[in-house]
This record gives structure tokens, C-alpha cells and sequence, in this order.
């Protein structure tokens, strides 16, 4: 179901929606529920707003996955086809190395309920002809829930675990924004800076051995068996500016540079500087290809550019210490060392040549595209 409506300053976007289904394996059943809003509002001829948000919540029950006995096609497979699940009275029976597949999704819970929440804002304030600011904040904000539990007939005693994640994400960017055209010259320009970051927080328990099956939470448990929690966050911080000119449509020329400092490095090389230049020439715009009737469009680029990559975790240059089972001593709480501090740690950069040529001819039919590139990776560390 949706709604819309506005006027010539506001105009909204409402919509909501319900799916369910069943899959033809017995208790692998999905519940989803979305919600949107759009919204933008015109304060004036100037200065502008909009905003998208959006829910989702959806409830999994679920089988066992392939290639263990606690999957459903699985141990069809290797059930034997005289083994009945339930006894002459109709009470479901333990039939072995092989899971009862029936007793485990009747008396069992195996849930996945992932909801997410997510919204994108924007301010636009134009500032001369061509000339424009703009402010776009954002979040994701995702929360996942698995809870399992199995009964005394498939194992022995019982079995209950819960696993609660959550990984929060927001993001803002500022930017000045210039679009204008001088005569035959169209130029394009960007200049701002962002800040991203994410927090990430596990949290994982089990037990075993209940008094009764009745008893569904992990709580009830006799014997606890696992306690792990882990928290975990990352942030980045990027100024940038990027360029573009265009001359009588044929010649291109771009250009960009960024300063992007990572939580993730050490605190002295924390920032790197990286830079890329790239042009273009549309060939077939020219006076003396413009006659050639077969060629539809022929364009040579060539373009040379660095970048970073900070994906090596959160925490690699620290010195961490761990705690724990493995760090008792004469049966007292310690800490023992896990990662080694290394405050040197560095972007990794990498520089790439690109050339390439696009052509089209016979009324486009035929088109071909060529490219040639060099790249090299640097690691620093």
C-alpha cells in the first residue's frame, strides 16, 4: 500500500507493505515488513530539504542448513525409509544418529528477526547561479537476533543459544558544488569533506542441560557453556576536491585529490593523500571525421590515479591484551598480550594507467571498446 500527494513546495511518498511465505521444506517460513517515506519540502528559491527513511523487519524461521543431520534434506537422504518420527501413541521418538527432522522443528526454535533502520537527509542552498551547497546526512542501523533451542529427544539434556548483533553506521557530507558554462567551456567542480563511522557490538551465549523442554531461554540452562562478547569500532575522515572541464564537447579533462585519515593506522600515518588525472578526446567531433558517415562516435581517454585501502581490520596497530579462560592464572583472573603495537602501520596505495578507445560505426551497430592498464600495488607497514 503507498500514498502520495504534495504541491509545487512539498510532495511526500508513504508506502508500507507486508510479504509472508512458506518454503516447501516444513518450517523454513518468512515474515517481511516494510515501511518508506519520502519527503521533500521547498522553504524557498533557494533553500531546499529532503529526506528518505525506511524500516524493515523480518522474522525467519528457519531449517538446518545442508550437510549436517539437523537439515532437513539432508538427512532425508540418509533416513532410512522404514524409521518412523513418532511411536504408537503419536509422541515423536529419537531415531538416532540421524536427527528427527519433525521433533526438531515441532519442539525446537531456530528464529532469525533482522530489523533495519535507515535514513538519508539533505539540505540544498543555492548560493549564486551554478554555485550550490549541500549537507547529506545518513544512518544504518542494523539489529539481528538468532535464538535456537533444541529439545531433549534430538539432544540430549537440550540446547539453547542467542546471538545479538548490531552494527550502527552514520555518514555526513558537506560539499560546495559548482556547475557553469563559460562560452564553449562547461566547468564542474566539488570541493567538501565527510565523516564516516560504525560501531559494531556481538554478543553470543549457550547453554545446556534443561530440566524441562518447556524452559526456552538460555537462562534456564543447568550447564553454561559459551559467553563471548566483542565490540568494535571504526571512523574515517576525508577532505576532497574534484574538477572537470569541457571544451566545444570534444575535450575532457578531470581531475581529483582527497586526504583520507583511518582509524585504523597508527597515530602518526593515520592520513593519506591520494590524486587522479584523467582526459578525454571525442575524436569523432572533429571537422575532419565529421564527414565520415560509417563513424558514429570515436573517443581516446587516458587517466592516471592513486588510491588507498584501509580494509585490514580494526585495530592493527595497537597493542591488545586478552582475557579469559586462557589467561587464568593459578586460577586467578589475568591478561595476557594478543597483538603486537605496531604504530607504524600505513595506507596501502596503489597507482593505476589506464588508456582506452571507444568506437561505433554502421549507425552503432557495431561498437568496440579497448583498454589497456598498469597497475601497482604498494603495502606500506
Amino acid at each position: 500500500m503507498n500514498l502520495s500527494g504534495g504541491n509545487d513546495k512539498t510532495q511526500y511518498y508513504l508506502s508500507g507493505s507486508f510479504l509472508t511465505q512458506s518454503n516447501y521444506a516444513i518450517g523454513n517460513d518468512l515474515d517481511r515488513m516494510n515501511g518508506r517515506l519520502n519527503f521533500n519540502h521547498t522553504f524557498s528559491n533557494k533553500f531546499r530539504f529532503g529526506a528518505n527513511i525506511g524500516i524493515s523487519r523480518i522474522v525467519n524461521d528457519r531449517v538446518g542448513s545442508d550437510n549436517n543431520t539437523f537439515a532437513p534434506l539432508t538427512s532425508a537422504f540418509l533416513q532410512l525409509p522404514t524409521v518412523l518420527p513418532r511411536d504408537a501413541a503419536g509422541n515423536f521418538v529419537n531415531t538416532g544418529f540421524i536427527t528427527n527432522v519433525l521433533a526438531l522443528e515441532a519442539l525446537g526454535t531456530n528464529d532469525l528477526v533482522t530489523l533495519r533502520s535507515y535514513a538519508n537527509t539533505y539540505f540544498k542552498l543555492d548560493i549564486l547561479p551554478g554555485l550550490f551547497a549541500q549537507s547529506d546526512w545518513g544512518i544504518d542501523l542494523v539489529d539481528i537476533q538468532e535464538t535456537t533451542r533444541q529439545a531433549n529427544i534430538n539432544t540430549p539434556g537440550g540446547f539453547a543459544s542467542n546471538r545479538l548483533t548490531t552494527d550502527n553506521k552514520w555518514l555526513t557530507t558537506n560539499t560546495l558544488n559548482l556547475d557553469r558554462q563559460f562560452g564553449k567551456l562547461a566547468v564542474g567542480a566539488v570541493a567538501g569533506f565527510s565523516f564516516e563511522t560504525s560501531l559494531f557490538d556481538f554478543t553470543y551465549v549457550e547453554g545446556r542441560n534443561f530440566s524441562s523442554d518447556a524452559l526456552r531461554n538460555v537462562t534456564s540452562a543447568a550447564t553454561p557453556t559459551s559467553t563471548l562478547n566483542q565490540r568494535s569500532q571504526w571512523a574515517l575522515n576525508s577532505q576532497f576536491v574534484r574538477t572537470n572541464f569541457r571544451l566545444n564537447d570534444r575535450y575532457v579533462l578531470e581531475g581529483s585529490l582527497r586526504r583520507d585519515g583511518s582509524s585504523r593506522f597508527g597515530s602518526e600515518n593515520r592520513y593519506g593523500t591520494f590524486w587522479a588525472v584523467s582526459g578525454g578526446w571525442i575524436v569523432s567531433e572533429e571537422s575532419f571525421l565529421k564527414n565520415v558517415g560509417f563513424i558514429n562516435q570515436l573517443k581516446l581517454t587516458a587517466s592516471y590515479g592513486t588510491n588507498g585501502n584501509d580494509r585490514i581490520g580494526d585495530f592493527p596497530s595497537l597493542g591488545l591484551f586478552g582475557s579469559g579462560v586462557l589467561s587464568d592464572y593459578s586460577g586467578g583472573a589475568g591478561l595476557r598480550p594478543t597483538q603486537i603495537a605496531n604504530p607504524d602501520l600505513k595506507w596501502e596505495t596503489s597507482s593505476q594507467l589506464d588508456f582506452g578507445i571507444s568506437l561505433a560505426v554502421l549507425n552503432s551497430r557495431v561498437s568496440l571498446d579497448v583498454n589497456y592498464y598498469v597497475k601497482t600495488p604498494k603495502t606500506y607497514c
